[in-house]
């Protein structure tokens, strides 16, 4: 709850922060939507969602805090981090024309990776395993 408060005061007079919710299928998202929809913000990052009806739930709640706090709809936009579940890979397509909202896909590295067991996705130092390094960019550090 006093995270959800400091958003909210955070996004006041601002008309560019994103904020990242609870998944949809948690107890905790929509309260989050209640505590910051009000202060405006640009955008929700929608974490976890396995498919896009999660992303559509979002927007409905949307949907109806924009209606009662006088907003304009459809003017806060999300972004899927649509890959945070290994099942969410093959459900990608359902996005396709089903949230007027929806503002982009993103990847979600690190959850994807700790979900399948991966034990480390970067190097020592900081780059994402299979980024092509040149090795004299380290001789420096």
């Amino acid at each position: 709850p006093a995270a959800r408060e400091m958003a909210a005061e955070y996004l006041r007079g601002k008309s560019d922060v994103w904020v990242r919710v609870n998944p949809v299928d948690s107890e905790y998202w929509e309260a989050d939507l209640d505590a910051i929809v009000p202060s405006r913000p640009a955008g929700i990052m929608l974490p976890k969602p396995r498919h896009a009806r999660d992303a559509v739930r979002l927007s409905e709640r949307i949907d109806e805090l924009e209606g009662h706090h006088a907003i304009e709809h459809g003017s806060t936009r999300i972004i899927a981090l649509c890959t945070e579940h290994p099942e969410a890979l093959f459900t990608l397509h359902s996005y396709v024309g089903t949230v007027p909202r929806l503002a982009g896909l993103s990847w979600g590295a690190e959850d994807l990776s700790a979900a399948i067991g991966a034990l480390a996705s970067k190097q020592v130092h900081g780059m994402y395993e299979g980024d092509i390094v040149q090795l004299d960019a380290f001789e420096s550090m």
